[in-house]
């Protein structure tokens, strides 16, 4: 499994793996996203020089070389090794094999940082060309690779520069990885609005001074208090809810007492007249009421409610 993290700049030599503190790893994800391809051939395995051919195939790859770097094999070990880490970029792919030991590569991303990755024995990788990047050895010193290419076996590097940027494989990467591709979208797509014609006679007014309305005086309200001293609320709601009998009821109550009751019986044509000779099965109550006890009657239960309001006025007027 591929290693990422972002590069942290230091006086350190290029050869240490230039971690921050804490690590700030990057996933694989990242890397593919700037058009960086990984692939996992075991060097041991037969099956995995039967891929090799087919990719070089499916690629249109007809040269290739075995190259290893060390003080031992390499001449101008150190000054190789400078050039190696140099940013540059290539108008083609840039394909290795690790076969045997370890090194860093350093890619730059979409926001212009450093991403640096480890590359092992069984790594394939492939990089696109117009992508900036840089590799250097770890401190093993010790690396043996297979390149490939589509013509002959030569490493041209381009070096960071303005004429690189303008190049159009630098434009083509930007393109396909780089930035993002415009909308086809009306609604996101930029206006383009005419310019604004000013007239440079034109002024403006100075602006009028504030206008400061005076602060209203503020008048105190006072408070009504709904609390009377003297006043027993208590018996006042005991008053207006009180359930003694009315006049017009105690009256209807004493002329009930006062009834007299009959039997009056009547004949079998229906007329009435009193006694006990008539009809049994004919019979019938009717009330009489003298005239003169109604009329007294009336005229106590008068008196009463005459002399029970002058009472309650009374009452209320010593409470008041």
């Amino acid at each position: 499994m591929v290693q990422a993290w972002v590069y942290a700049d230091s006086a350190e030599d290029c050869r240490e793996p230039h971690q921050h503190t804490p690590n700030q790893p990057v996933p694989l994800s990242h890397l593919e996203a700037l058009g960086i391809t990984f692939l996992k051939l075991e060097v041991t395995s037969p099956v995995s020089t039967v891929r090799l051919e087919q990719l070089c195939k499916n690629r249109q790859y007809k040269y290739r070389d075995e190259i290893t770097i060390s003080k031992e094999k390499l001449p101008n070990y150190e000054d190789l090794i400078k050039a190696f880490f140099t940013e540059h970029m290539h108008d083609d792919e840039e394909i290795r094999y690790i076969l045997e030991g370890t090194g860093y590569f350093d890619v730059r991303d979409k926001k212009e940082r450093w991403i640096r990755f480890a590359a092992e024995t069984s790594d394939l990788i492939i990089l696109p060309p117009g992508i900036y990047h840089r590799f250097t050895l770890d401190s093993r010193n010790y690396l043996k690779a297979i390149r490939v290419f589509q013509t002959n076996a030569v490493w041209k590097a381009h070096n960071r520069s303005d004429e690189t940027d303008a190049t159009s494989t630098r434009k083509a990467y930007l393109g396909k990885y780089g930035q993002s591709k415009p909308s086809s979208c009306p609604c996101c797509m930029p206006l383009s609005l005419p310019p604004i014609s000013v007239d440079p006679t034109f002024t403006v007014d100075p602006p009028a001074p504030a206008v400061t309305e005076p602060t209203p005086t503020s008048i105190p309200i006072p408070v009504i208090s709904t609390h009377f001293p003297g006043l027993d609320t208590k018996k006042s709601s005991e008053t207006l809810t009180d359930t003694k009998p009315t006049p017009i009821q105690k009256f209807k109550k004493s002329m009930s007492k006062r009834v007299k009751t009959t039997q009056v019986s009547t004949d079998g044509e229906g007329v009435p007249h009193a006694g006990p000779g008539g009809p049994a099965n004919a019979g019938r109550a009717i009330k009489f009421v003298p005239f003169l006890s109604v009329l007294r009657a009336g005229k106590n239960i008068w008196q009463r409610a005459k002399l029970a309001q002058r009472r309650s006025r009374t009452t209320r007027a010593t409470s008041e």
